[in-house]
């Protein structure tokens, strides 16, 4: 202890470098130089292996370890335990005592051999770092210090030998790393280099770093061959040695120079290895399936570490669909004449094109891999990069899994429910589409417009209908049925959404009105309570009925009765043809939607208001009949309609001083048939006629029974025509 004790002395605690700074021109430049001469290290070493020679010696000598010495009472002499009881407990006493002697003796033998055997360890790394820093002088210290990052560069000139032998593993390996760069730069084969370093300093320059060195040489061989098969051969060596200390080579590191040299293979074969060895049991895969629960480290660590091997093929990746999306540029004017000059780089990064074609060629390459929790990396990747259509081109059994699990979080919930049921549709399986589709269309979020949710209805409904099922099942055909009912209801969602924007946009609490109607799909019942009769939105609120199937007789007349008032209050500044022809459109658009209905198109009711309104505004005889013929009423219907107000003796026609008012309606209805006769079918139209005849004879007689005027002798004289023409048809 006291020779190596002296033998550091002089040294130890110095720097290990010292600066020059030299003169080149007008620069200055700072060169770092080993404070220590070769001559002194040779010294050094020497007088050291002789103290190792010297504990290797003492250690065969040293007394027995505690697990084979004094430990235990079995070892004490039996000649010392044997000794009879001489008064009471003394013998048994005496023999503790010697127990606790040897004891204590056996574990200072066992401490002092501890010592020896780290004071061996420790002369060995020191002189194995000496040997290495002798390596590095007869190599040029000045030259590999110049070549270091600079924070180890830093670190060194403010570094002690005892600094570099206890904490120096970073310096140490810079230092190494630039040796061989050294070697590799100037096209020499790293084979005797790691040799000398095996051979000086095994601790340090171990076997899996031979083999990284001997991959990076041939790396960068592959970068000044521009032979194909040799290139090739080269980058394939390489890849094999950097499989071989995939464990601890720097990953990014190596893909980034394989990327450089478009090997991209080798990127890819290179992590998904050392994601296996470095997970070979797969935990990070079970972390994953298991919900990532925070009381497994283990499982963590592992899911971890394999993420940042598949972030190296990702990268790649993005590389590669950045290249192919970069506009082509134009040659530059050459800023002088003469011969182009030679490119900096003889990798440039691929054309448009070619990174096209690697980029297919990885994702099919990585496709074939059967680490799932790569597939799950590669997924989540192509969606980050806007790539989902990329993503449905995936053959793969991870796949759907995937899509399952992602779409059941909250996070992207309606991007991975948006890819799952192209996913099935694309697949063949409609009636999963369908399903997906509706869960897509009842998602509360803000994200989806109700127009959007008509479109996944309407989606879900033709999957449905294209599902294969053979025979089809009880609740397949609920389902569909289902889905339309829902997509009626949504219709009427989306006419009150639209009415609110139109009629009452400017209104307060109309905006978040209108986000409600967009966030989710409503029942009739909040549509009606919340929106319908709280803004009086009578047309929604008589679709509402139609689609419950509520049958409320005074109340869907009262809808139509507003319904009307509202369109003649909207017009009443338009000219009277105008005001008509807004009416008209509005009866006949609402009539063709309930007119099959009579429950929700009340006919007579119908004619009694609108006549009304005509006699107040003076509008045209024939427009009701007109407008309700155009919506689809059958003119026998409409006759027979009309007849029946017209017996119920309103008194309201005497009010509007027009009691012959319904009768000239009647008779327009009675020459549109004479002018059209086939509106009736054939095989109706005799008795129609007859019909017709009977009810014109009624009519005479009830106007011989009016006070005469001018308007009722026109009024006979026309209806008495028509009683010719309708004969004739007999």
């Amino acid at each position: 202890m006291l020779n190596f004790c002296r033998a550091r002395t002089n040294f130890w605690d110095g720097n290990v470098v010292l600066e020059h700074t030299i003169k080149e021109g007008n620069r200055q430049l700072i060169t770092l130089d080993s404070a220590v001469a070769v001559e002194q290290l040779d010294d050094m070493i020497t007088r050291l292996e002789g103290l190792v020679e010297f504990l290797d010696k003492d250690a065969q000598f040293a007394g027995p370890s505690l697990t084979s010495g004094f430990a235990t009472s079995s070892a004490v002499p039996q000649r010392l335990l044997g000794y009879p009881r001489v008064d009471g407990g003394g013998g048994q006493h005496l023999q503790q005592e010697m127990q606790r002697k040897y004891t204590v003796e056996a574990e200072a033998q066992a401490h002092e051999r501890a010592s020896l055997q780290q004071m061996g360890s420790l002369v060995h790394h020191v002189i194995q770092t000496l040997a290495l820093w002798k390596l590095l002088c007869e190599h040029g210290l000045s030259v590999l210090t110049a070549a270091l990052p600079l924070d180890i560069r830093d670190t060194l000139k403010a570094m002690s030998l005892q600094e570099l032998v206890l904490r120096g593993d970073a310096v140490t390996g810079g230092l190494i790393t630039a040796l061989i760069n050294r070697y590799i730069g100037d096209l020499a084969s790293t084979d005797s280099i790691s040799q000398h370093l095996r051979a000086a300093c095994p601790l340090l320059y171990s076997v899996d770093d031979v083999t990284c060195s001997k991959a990076n040489e041939l790396l960068q061989k592959s970068r000044q061959q521009l032979g194909g098969a040799e290139r090739e051969r080269a980058l394939r060596e390489s890849l094999q040695l950097n499989r071989l200390i995939s464990h601890q080579v720097d990953l990014p590191l190596v893909c980034s120079q394989y990327r450089h040299v478009r090997f991209y293979e080798g990127v890819l074969e290179l992590s998904l290895g050392a994601a296996e060895r470095i997970d070979p049991q797969g935990l990070g895969l079970h972390f994953y399936k298991n919900g990532e629960p925070s009381e497994d480290a283990q499982g963590r660590q592992a899911y971890m570490e394999r993420l940042e091997c598949y972030r190296c093929v990702t990268d790649m990746l993005q590389e590669l669909v950045q290249a192919s999306r970069a506009p082509v540029q134009s040659p530059s004017v050459p800023s002088h004449p003469g011969p182009p000059a030679a490119p900096a780089d003889t990798n440039p990064l691929p054309s448009t094109e070619q990174a096209a074609q690697h980029y297919e060629q990885m994702l099919r390459l990585a496709q074939r891999c059967t680490d799932e929790l790569f597939h799950i990396s590669l997924y989540e990747w192509l969606v980050a990069a806007g790539l989902p259509d990329k993503l449905l081109e995936v053959s793969s059994p991870y796949l759907q899994p995937y899509l399952v699990r992602m779409s059941s979080l909250q996070q992207d919930k309606l991007t991975y429910l948006d890819l799952l049921w192209r996913f099935h549709q694309k697949s063949g399986a409609f009636g999963a589409a369908a399903r997906v589709l509706a869960r897509l269309s009842d998602m509360s979020s803000t994200e989806v417009t109700l127009q959007q949710r008509m479109e996944y209805l309407a989606r879900a409904i033709l999957s449905a209908k294209s599902s294969p099922t053979v025979p089809p099942h009880a609740a397949d055909g609920e389902f569909l049925h289902e889905l339309e009912e829902k997509m009626e209801v949504a219709r009427i969602q989306l006419q009150i959404q639209k009415t609110l924007g139109k009629s009452y946009g400017s209104y307060p609490g109309i905006a978040e009105a209108l986000g409600q109607l967009d966030s989710q799909l409503m029942d009739v019942t909040k549509l009606y309570g919340d929106f319908a009769d709280p803004y009086h939105l009578s047309e929604c609120k008589l679709a509402i009925l139609h689609c419950a199937s509520h049958a409320d007789t005074t109340l869907v007349q009262t809808l139509w009765r507003d319904i009307v008032e509202k369109e003649l209050q909207e017009s009443i500044s338009r000219s009277p043809t105008d005001r008509m022809q807004l009416l008209n459109q509005k009866l006949v658009s609402l009539g063709k939607s309930y007119s099959s209905t009579p429950q929700y198109f009340p006919l007579e009711f119908l004619v009694l208001t609108l006549e009304q309104h005509v006699c107040t505004l003076g509008w045209d005889e024939g427009f009701v009949p007109h407008t309700l013929l155009q919506v689809g009423a059958d003119l026998p219907l409409l006759l027979h309609t009309y007849d029946k107000v017209f017996r119920t003796k309103d008194t309201c026609w005497y009010r509007l001083r027009q009691p012959l008012h319904l009768l000239h309606s009647i008779r327009s209805i009675l020459n549109k048939y004479l002018q059209q006769p086939e509106t009736v079918p054939p095989s109706e139209r005799r008795l129609f006629t007859n019909t017709c005849l009977d009810l014109m004879a009624d009519y005479l007689m009830e106007l011989k029974t009016m006070e005469q005027s001018l308007e009722l002798q026109q009024t006979v004289g026309s209806f008495r025509s028509l009683q010719a023409k309708l004969e004739r048809l007999l």
